[in-house]
C-alpha cells in the first residue's frame, strides 16, 4: 500500500484511492472513463461518481453519487489535481471493473464487516446496502485491515490511525492553516457490477 502520510505542502484530510487489486495496464477487463467534472461539483479521489451526459456542452462530466440505473465510479483523482485540471479530465474505475479499492469517503457513522453489501449515498460516499434506501450493489467489503492503534481498534476498515500533523498551524497570510489531524481510515471492498440488491 501507498504511504499515507502528507508530503510537500499539500495537505489531504483524507487518503487517495488505494487500488489494491484489479489495476494491470492494458488489461481491456478492467474498466474506466474519462470525463471532466461538472462546474459546480468538488470530487476528491476515492469518492463515487457516475457519468451524465450535458446537452449544452456536447459530453459526458462526472456528477457525485450513482447514476438513477445504479452505476458507479470511483474517482482516482482530486478535481483540481494538476493532471486533471491540465488534461480537463478525470478518470473513474467502474464497480463492474473487478477492483479491489481503499477509500477514505466511507459513512463513518455506519459499522462494517466483511461481506457487508455496498451502495453510494448521494453525496459520493460508501455506505452499507442496509442503512439505506438504494438498492444498488456496488461492492463488497473484502477485508479489515488491523488496527495500528488502540483509539481505532473498533473502527471496521481501520489501515491507518488518525494522526495528528506535528506541523503548528499558521493563520491568515502564513499560506497554510492546518486542524492538526488527518483521517487516515479507509474502508476496503471489492467493486461488484452494479445490480439491483
Amino acid at each position: 500500500m501507498s504511504d499515507y502520510t502528507n508530503k510537500g505542502t499539500i495537505k489531504r484530510d483524507k487518503p487517495v484511492l488505494q487500488i489494491l487489486r484489479g489495476n494491470a495496464a492494458g488489461e481491456s477487463s478492467m474498466l474506466s472513463a474519462s470525463h471532466p467534472v461538472a462546474d459546480t461539483v468538488e470530487v476528491l479521489s476515492g469518492m463515487v461518481i457516475h457519468p451524465i451526459w450535458n446537452l449544452a456542452v456536447g459530453t459526458y462530466e462526472w456528477l457525485l453519487g450513482m447514476g438513477d440505473n445504479g452505476e458507479a465510479y470511483f474517482a482516482t483523482a482530486d478535481y483540481n489535481g494538476y493532471d486533471v485540471q491540465s488534461s480537463g479530465k478525470l478518470t473513474g474505475l467502474s464497480s463492474s471493473g473487478g477492483y479491489e479499492l481503499a477509500t477514505g469517503y466511507y459513512d463513518s457513522t455506519v459499522t462494517y464487516k466483511i461481506g457487508d453489501l455496498l451502495t453510494a449515498t448521494s453525496a459520493g460516499l460508501v455506505t452499507n446496502v442496509i442503512d439505506t434506501n438504494n438498492p444498488y450493489i456496488i461492492g463488497r467489503v473484502s477485508r479489515q485491515l488491523p488496527a495500528m492503534d488502540p483509539t481505532t481498534a473498533g473502527i471496521p476498515g481501520s489501515a491507518i490511525p488518525p494522526v495528528t500533523d506535528p506541523v503548528t498551524p499558521v493563520t491568515a497570510d502564513g499560506k497554510f492553516v492546518d486542524s492538526g489531524v488527518k483521517d487516515n481510515n479507509v474502508l476496503v471492498f471489492e467493486t461488484i457490477a452494479y445490480g439491483k440488491a
